[in-house]
Parts: C-alpha cells; sequence; structure tokens
C-alpha cells in the first residue's frame, strides 16, 4: 500500500488509515487473480463523459468512476487513492475490465500460463542445457569485486537477452534439442539470478555491511543488537575520515608544498573488446589502468599497461606510485598526503612502504597514507573510471594502442587526464628492500598487525622512522624499520626490475587468443599487438593470479569476509 492522494476532493480525510489498510488486507486476501479483478470491477463504475460544451470532442466516451465501501457507506475517491490503497497501477484496473465480455456481459476467464504449448516449469533438461551454456562464458576475476561476495560474475557487456539469443545458434550446432523454445529470456533470468546465483558485473559504489543493516527498511533487530557497538565505532571513523579529508584539502589550498591525492586501479579492460559472439565465450588479454587524481589541482593521471608488459599486482601499483611521488616532488612538493582503499594486496603492503621509506629520505620529504573505511571506498578516481567506460561503452577496440587513444580523448575533458604508458623498465620491485627492513614489532616490542592499519606517516628527515595508527582519531605507534647495524642506504637504493624475462600468461588466455586470431574475428590489420604478446610471453603452468600477497597475513586478510567479528 503507497502514501494516500493529496487531491482536491479531499480523499485522505474521507478514507481512515485503518480503513485504508484493512481495505488493502481484503483485497489481497482473495489470493486468487480473478477475484481481485470482479473487485476492481465492483469498485469502478462506468460513466459517460460530461459533454464540455463548443466544439470540444472527449478523447473517450466513458470514464470510470472509484469508490470504496466501509461500514455499508460507499465512499467515492480518486484514481490515485485507488490504487495507492490496493497497491496497484492502471495497468491492472484495464485488465479487469478488458476481460468483460461486453456484447454477452460475461467474464472471460483468465488465461495466463494455462496455455498448453507453454512449459509449465523448467525440466531438468531445460536446466541442464542452460547451466552448459552459461558455463562458456568466462568469469570476472574475483579479486576485482568485492571479496566478501559469493557470487560469480559475468563480463558486464553480457546480458540475459544477449546470451538467450546466443543459445539457439549454440544448441543447434552442437545438434541439442533446443530446450528453451518458449520464453528463453525469463528462463534465462530465472536461471542466472536465483538457482546459479550469477550476476552482471557492472562497476559500483562498494556497499558497506553495518550501514546496510542499520538502513535496511526491514532491518533484523538480532544484527542490529549484535552489531550496535561496531556500528558506532564505524560511524565515528566515517565522520572522522570526513574531517580529515576536509583538512587536507583545506591545508593544501592554504600551503603549495602540500599535495593531496588520490588512487585507484580500474577493471581488467578486456582486449579485444568487440560485440562479436565469438568472443563473449573466450578468456581475452587485459588493459589495466591505475589512476590517480591531484584533489587540489583536479588533474588526473593514467598509467597503462597490458598483459606482456606486468600484472595487476603490488609491484606494478608501487611502481606507478613511486613515479607519481617523483614527479610531485619535481614539482616542489614537501608533502604528500594520499587516501585510498584497504585493498590488501595493492594498497598495504610492506613493498610500498618500503617504497615510502626510499622516497621519504632520498628526497626528504613527508609521505602520510590513510585508507577510507572499508565499504566507503568511494573516491574522486570514480568519476575517470565512469568517463572511460561510457566513451568505450559502445566501441570495438583491438589493439593496445587504441585504448591509449581511446583514454587519451580524456586530456581535453573535465578536469584534464595525462596519460602515461608504463614499460618493463618501469616496474621495479621493491621486495628486496622490505625484506631487509624490520616490520614486525614497534619500538616498545608489540607486534603490528598491518591489516589493521588506517594511517602510515613517514619523514624522510628522522631516516624513514614510521608513525602509524590503527585509529585514525588515535595516538601514533612509532615503527623504526632501520636499525643499528643494517647496511641499507635509503637514500641511494635502486629497485630491480621485477621481471627480468617475460610477464608469462595464463595459457587458456593464450589458447582462446589464437583462436580468434586464426578465425578472423580479429581483423587482420589489426593482429599486430596480438601476436607480437603472444610471441614476447611465455604460458604459465597454471592460471596466474591477478593480485600479488607479500606476507601470509595478507592473504587471510584478502580472503576473510567484511563481516565483523564477534
Amino acid at each position: 500500500m503507497r502514501n494516500p492522494c493529496a487531491c482536491a476532493r479531499n480523499c485522505v480525510h474521507r478514507l481512515r488509515e485503518e480503513d485504508r489498510r484493512k481495505i488493502f488486507e481484503a483485497f489481497w486476501g482473495l489470493g486468487d487473480r480473478d477475484l481481485r479483478w470482479d473487485f476492481i470491477r465492483r469498485n469502478s463504475v462506468s460513466v459517460p463523459t460530461k459533454a464540455r460544451g463548443g466544439d470540444h470532442v472527449p478523447k473517450r466516451n466513458v470514464s470510470l468512476n472509484y469508490y470504496f465501501t466501509v461500514n455499508q457507506e460507499r465512499i467515492k475517491v480518486c484514481k490515485t487513492m485507488f490504487t495507492a490503497t490496493l497497491g496497484i497501477c492502471g495497468a491492472v484496473i484495464r485488465s479487469a475490465h478488458d476481460h468483460v465480455d461486453r456484447k454477452k456481459g460475461t467474464v472471460v476467464a483468465n488465461q495466463m500460463g494455462k496455455h498448453s504449448h507453454t512449459p509449465r516449469k523448467l525440466t531438468d533438461d531445460m536446466i541442464a542445457g542452460i547451466v552448459e551454456h552459461v558455463n562458456l562464458f568466462p568469469r570476472v576475476p574475483h579479486e576485482e569485486i568485492r571479496r566478501r561476495s559469493q557470487r560469480e560474475f559475468l563480463d558486464g557487456n553480457l546480458n540475459p537477452k544477449l546470451m538467450a539469443k546466443l543459445y539457439a545458434p549454440w544448441a543447434a550446432n552442437n545438434k541439442l534439442i533446443p530446450r528453451l523454445a518458449v520464453a528463453p529470456i525469463r528462463h534465462y533470468v530465472e536461471l542466472l539470478s536465483t538457482r546459479l546465483n550469477i550476476a552482471f558485473y557492472a562497476p559500483k559504489k562498494d556497499q558497506c555491511f553495518l550501514c546496510h543493516v542499520f538502513h535496511e527498511k526491514s532491518p533484523a533487530p538480532e544484527l542490529q543488537e549484535k552489531y550496535a557497538s561496531e556500528y558506532l565505532s564505524h560511524c565515528k571513523s566515517r565522520e572522522k575520515i570526513k574531517s580529515l579529508r576536509a583538512k587536507d584539502l583545506g591545508d593544501g589550498v592554504r600551503d603549495h608544498s602540500v599535495a593531496v591525492c588520490t588512487y585507484d586501479l580500474q577493471i581488467p579492460m578486456p582486449c579485444p573488446k568487440s560485440e562479436s559472439p565469438a568472443t563473449y565465450y573466450l578468456n581475452k588479454l587485459t588493459v589495466s589502468n591505475l589512476i590517480f587524481l591531484n584533489m587540489i589541482k583536479r588533474l588526473g593521471r593514467c598509467y597503462v599497461w597490458h598483459d606482456a608488459i606486468g600484472r595487476r599486482g603490488s609491484n606494478e601499483t608501487t611502481s606507478c606510485v613511486y613515479r607519481y611521488f617523483k614527479d610531485l616532488v619535481r614539482s616542489g612538493y614537501k608533502e604528500i598526503r594520499v587516501w585510498s582503499g584497504n585493498s590488501a594486496g595493492r594498497n598495504k603492503n610492506l613493498s610500498l612502504f618500503a617504497m615510502y621509506a626510499h622516497v621519504a629520505v632520498r628526497f626528504s620529504v613527508t609521505i602520510i597514507h590513510r585508507y577510507l573505511e572499508a565499504g566507503h571506498s568511494q573516491m574522486e578516481t570514480d568519476a575517470i573510471h565512469r568517463r572511460i567506460d561510457k566513451a568505450t561503452k559502445k566501441k570495438e577496440i583491438f589493439g593496445f594502442d587504441e585504448w591509449m587513444e581511446e583514454i587519451r580523448k580524456l586530456e581535453k575533458s573535465i578536469p584534464p587526464v595525462e596519460v602515461e604508458e608504463v614499460t618493463k623498465e618501469h616496474i621495479r620491485s621493491f621486495k628486496e628492500l622490505a625484506a631487509k627492513l624490520h616490520w614486525e614489532k614497534d619500538q616498545e616490542g608489540n607486534p603490528i598487525t598491518w591489516r589493521k592499519v588506517r594511517e602510515v606517516q613517514v619523514d624522510g628527515k628522522e631516516g624513514g622512522v614510521f608513525r602509524i595508527k590503527y585509529d585514525l582519531g588515535g595516538e601514533p605507534v612509532t615503527l623504526t624499520p632501520v636499525t643499528a647495524g643494517h647496511l641499507v642506504d635509503l637514500a641511494t637504493y635502486r629497485a630491480p626490475l621485477a621481471y627480468a624475462s617475460n610477464v608469462p600468461i595464463s595459457p587458456t588466455t593464450a589458447q582462446h587468443v589464437r583462436h580468434l586470431l586464426d578465425n578472423d574475428v580479429i581483423p587482420k590489420d589489426r593482429q599486430k599487438f596480438f601476436r607480437e604478446v603472444l610471441s614476447s610471453t611465455d604460458p604459465a603452468d597454471e592460471q596466474v593470479t591477478d593480485v600479488e600477497y607479500d606476507t601470509e597475513e595478507e592473504i587471510c586478510s584478502a580472503e576473510a569476509d567484511y563481516v565483523p567479528k564477534t
């Protein structure tokens, strides 16, 4: 039941709310569709349209008056009040009156779902056929979706209607009896969303578990009671982040030596990106894009690479952050404040912190890295993500150069975006440096729990001393990675290349790309990039993971559900 109307007939005062509730419950308590239609017909009466005089020609000859009976009194209401009270729309009223033979004055029986040629339910053969076909489509890598999600995701360019259309030729080619001759879209939707627990991946803002529990329209009281204290702490942390971000922006505007920035890795961009049905069933190469944004100057920068250059792990992220920080230092910044998500494999690892120590000491700058609240990792870089997705949504793209060209079109947009191509020489590994430093305990001998860290600060003038916080509003803990006797010169250290040889790709991806080339799904004049990649990379013995982890603790953190522990 919806809210009452506010019309000039004053229906809201002539029909009390408790009477509306009784009418609503009685209407839906009828259970049968034919009985509900009969209720609508008895309470909506056709009357001739009133003449307005002159040359006015009415659009219809009759109109409907609507009534409700309360305590044996027939109360006239408007259409809005009638539909809102019953919880229906105008189409239901039209259906009720259309099922009447006006010449004979008899009611026409409802035939919905009673046709003999329509299957009453999904049979085992139908389910087997759909499942076999759905399993042909590659899933989105698990690292790119929320780790707490148990669903499997297909590429966002797919949809049930398209997959249903692809099923018929597939069944014919495999000499299968078409099991979805009737309503294939409905069956696909039902299986994908309910039985197979499969959805179509579309990048969106994260959804916080705690906020979902406390803001749900029909919340579970036991959950709210269970997580009450954690939700209170969660809200305080959100407000603290809001105030800190506002303070950082204010400091950056007043002090031109303070840089405030954020970064995020875009979801993998498929290469090739094509509407050809042959590409939907196959794995493809991917193009990666790490986006930075100077929040004061409103200037973005994209670091772009592909599978033959690097993966999507800590080495690539750390190297791009290193290049970006060096450019900020050359521009005269003395303090760099960074905001990012909580990804353990990319944004919170020892390689990144070792690089921070190196940059801080070498350039005598201060680096402060703060992490957003879990489930509230919305960043300004999301707007650049969406602009790239929107600009390339309906385009066919074959090759890395074409992706670079599409991203470079953002250079003239607002805010402007610079684009830099990442090569193998740019990807360095700071894991060797991290292994030479002490990260286990703070100066008081207490162990460091890195997955719970919310802020990391290192000042180059102090020689690489770290101050970390588990609570953004709490007191910092001091950590000294470089201790006496360590033969590590942070100022002169040079990180080695991350990949001394070719970057391996999964054998399945290599096989699928060759299939696209051999069958000319990729046009011949645009095959050069893919053949160069296949010739310059080595197949991996097993599936290559997208994210690298530095410690066992990070692996456990990445695999753990977000749901707070009790």
